[in-house]
């Protein structure tokens, strides 16, 4: 075997860019599902209760709609992925 075929079998076994990017595409979609949807509820929570004095109330409603549409974003994300 020649070393010019040794070396087009190592390209060959590398990753493109474009799924590099993707992969990238993919961890920041998972990231924003997983994180902001109970940081918002949260806030909202804590704005709620600061607003009507119910402290804590709201904040730990807020936080558990945002896990649960966590759960949501992330069941169908895995739903898209199975699909594919």
């Amino acid at each position: 075997m020649s070393e010019s075929q040794n070396d087009a079998d190592k390209q060959d076994q590398r990753p493109s860019k474009m799924s590099a990017i993707i992969l990238l595409a993919d961890i920041a979609d998972t990231t924003w599902r997983m994180f902001v949807p109970p940081i918002i509820g949260a806030l909202l929570g804590w704005w709620a209760d600061s607003s009507w004095g119910t402290f804590p109330w709201f904040s730990f409603i807020g936080l558990a709609i945002g896990c649960t549409a966590t759960a949501f974003f992330i069941k169908a994300l895995l739903k898209r992925v199975n699909n594919v």
